[in-house]
């Protein structure tokens, strides 16, 4: 947003976590960064940065908000909360708790949890058995993936991986 005279704009985005622009919003506004920490806008499909009228990087944060957060919400609709209690629990954790981690409409929603399922990066030792797998994506971006087995307690850990996306959602190379 630009102002040839100089007057400070702003650009305000809402959503849900859930339905159809959910991969595109999360890949844009929350996954990499911390909650309430400005970080620098990057161009959509370039990824270059982009800079205001003075050359200063333009910044952008997600603030992120609870159903709670609305109190005009709950109080025009009481049962509003009854309803997402009665939800599937990924979704009841997407609109309750305005968590963007669900894998909605996926093969892994509401099994995927990021505090169990996500560990720091590390190569695995050599002698675990390793082996790579591809979905090729056909009408969407490709992924293979590298993995191990860890012997102790024959947990599979994807160590690497590369995703061919053309950096727009959805949209591979």
């Amino acid at each position: 947003m630009r102002d040839a005279r100089g007057v400070p704009c702003w650009e305000l985005a809402t959503a849900n976590p859930g339905g159809v622009g959910h991969a595109w919003i999360k890949a844009e506004w929350i996954a990499g960064h911390r909650p309430m920490q400005p970080f620098p806008s990057v161009h959509r499909r370039t990824g270059a940065a982009v800079f205001d009228a003075s050359g200063a990087p333009k910044l952008q944060v997600f603030i992120p908000a609870k159903v709670w957060d609305n109190a005009r919400l709950l109080a025009s609709d009481p049962a509003y909360l009854a309803r997402l209690q009665n939800l599937p629990e990924h979704m009841r954790r997407a609109w309750l708790e305005g968590d963007w981690d669900v894998a909605a409409g996926g093969y892994l929603a509401g099994v995927w949890d990021p505090v169990r399922h996500v560990v720091a990066p590390f190569l695995p030792p050599a002698e675990w058995p390793r082996w790579r797998a591809m979905d090729w994506g056909y009408r969407r971006p490709f992924s293979i993936g590298w993995y191990a087995l860890r012997p102790a307690d024959s947990r599979i850990v994807r160590y690497r991986e590369y995703y061919g996306s053309s950096g727009s959602p959805n949209e591979g190379l």
